[in-house]
């Protein structure tokens, strides 16, 4: 019981801050995100020296968090996609400092490397582009209260900060998380990928995802983004990538024989166990959201 009530406590205390991050306006949803970013590479990079591995940290992390900078500038419309040609000489010298390290598995050091990167700094930067859209788009998508132009940075610029997509996207992933582990408590018989993840059960993801593509019928109550069957299909690639994101963490963890990736969430673990399903997730449900507008 002690430990359900530490990990709802600690659940909700996050769950408030990212919520808070998002709806206070872009400034915050920057700061706390990239805070969310560097705790989660750093945690990566901690584990990955149970692989044999010796990854160029602080030079990933910094990389990881230049590339969320970039994409959340390139997004306002301040910088142009020439920018980006920056990580072409970065890229360049993760191979030139490795040659210098002396590790006894270079390739495998550069390669977690290079993954922390493609694996949490990638799919953290697509969340940029949930928020930051055109002031020219559709009005059924983007009401009036509904969304604040961005003119700290350039004045004359047509884009425009809309919190609801992403904060209805990450809704998605709390309730799937959330009544699939409990669900799964009270009837879980059958192991959903027991190899992986022996918790897991099919009846709570099944009962999870009922839950959440139920509920998202009522989204356009609370987030007038949407229709409400475009928010059904967004529960839909949440419930199917989130699991992925979840199922790959663990067995990155299992490959290393590790149980959570950190103990900075009490009844969580880490920060990376919290955003693991995020990390699948978000590329499929950027491409999606390139077919609404």
């Amino acid at each position: 019981m002690n430990s359900l009530l530490t990990r709802t406590l600690t659940g909700a205390i996050f769950v408030l801050i990212v919520v808070t991050s998002i709806l206070l306006g872009s400034v915050s949803f920057f700061l706390i995100f990239s805070i969310i970013l560097i705790l989660s590479m750093i945690e990566f990079y901690n584990l990955s020296t149970f692989a044999l591995a010796h990854p160029q940290k602080w030079l990933g992390v910094f990389t990881g968090w230049l590339f969320f900078t970039f994409n959340y500038l390139y997004a306002v419309n301040y910088i142009q996609l020439r920018f980006f040609i920056i990580f072409i000489p970065i890229s360049i010298l993760f191979m030139v400092n490795e040659i210098y390290l002396y590790h006894k598995h270079p390739f495998t050091s550069l390669a977690y490397s290079f993954l922390g990167i493609i694996y949490i700094a990638v799919p953290f930067s697509l969340l940029n582009y949930f928020v930051f859209r055109s002031g020219t788009a559709n009005t059924e998508d983007f009401l009036s209260n509904t969304a604040n132009y961005v003119n700290f940075l350039n004045p004359t610029n047509t884009i425009v900060y809309t919190p609801y997509f992403l904060l209805g996207f990450f809704i998605q992933i709390w309730l799937y998380d959330t009544f699939a582990y409990l669900i799964g408590i009270l009837i879980g018989k059958h192991r959903l990928f027991e190899r992986i993840s022996p918790k897991k059960s099919w009846e709570g993801a099944i009962g999870g995802a009922v839950c959440t593509i139920g509920l998202s019928i009522f989204f356009p109550l609370i987030f007038p983004t949407l229709l409400w069957y475009r928010w059904m299909i967004l529960a839909g690639i949440v419930v199917v990538f989130s699991t992925y994101g979840d199922m790959a963490e663990s067995l990155f963890k299992r490959s290393i024989n590790v149980k959570d990736s950190g103990k900075l969430l009490p009844g969580h673990g880490g920060i990376l166990d919290r955003i693991d399903s995020v990390l699948i997730a978000s590329p499929i449900a950027f491409i999606y959201l390139q077919f609404l507008y």
